[in-house]
């Protein structure tokens, strides 16, 4: 099944991806890297540029195609199958993601 997602999605994807791999180098373990529970452990990044009610709106189409779940205090954990879509299409880890969003933001301006 092909997985087809908004820009948006897209780029919260990646930027989530990006801070596990970082939480992952740094030692942390799977469980807590995944963990996103506190919006102070969100992609600052994607808050400033969309706005958190657009942020919340891609993490609901995020959850729909089961890369999050969703909590009751309103973060996220990031789900195993978000980890394995990111792994397939940038097998390179961070230096991959990282090259791809620089490519989106200077082709989007609005991202």
């Amino acid at each position: 099944m092909e997985i087809t997602l908004t820009k948006d999605a897209d780029k919260a994807i990646c930027l989530i991806y990006k801070e596990y791999l970082e939480r992952r180098k740094s030692g942390a373990d799977r469980k807590k890297s995944k963990d996103f529970f506190y919006r102070e452990q969100w992609p600052a990044e994607f808050i400033e540029n969309a706005g958190l009610s657009d942020f919340l709106d891609t993490l609901r189409e995020l959850q729909v195609i089961g890369f999050i779940r969703r909590t009751m205090g309103g973060g996220f954990y990031l789900e195993d199958a978000g980890i394995v879509y990111m792994e397939q299409r940038f097998p390179n880890g961070a230096a991959q993601v990282l090259d791809w969003l620089g490519k989106i933001k200077a082709a989007i301006p609005f991202v």
